[in-house]
């Protein structure tokens, strides 16, 4: 029984929330097509948990020449 709510650790150690798994809290990856945000973070501050989505799907990364 996970201590916060909707949050499954699996035996490989990886986190399921709602049906999405993450590596770990505060472990950003890249958000699912279709979606409007580029990355995705599982957070968690104190017992919050909460997924956030960060990034503009069209910008790009202009370092590479």
């Amino acid at each position: 029984m996970s201590k916060y709510p909707g949050v499954e650790r699996l035996p490989s150690g990886r986190i399921k929330y709602r049906g999405t798994t993450f590596a770990g809290f505060n472990k950003p990856k890249r958000a699912p097509k279709g979606s409007k945000k580029k990355f995705v973070v599982l957070a968690k501050q104190g017992d919050k948990v909460r997924k956030i989505g960060y990034g503009h799907r069209d910008y790009k990364d202009f370092t590479q020449h």
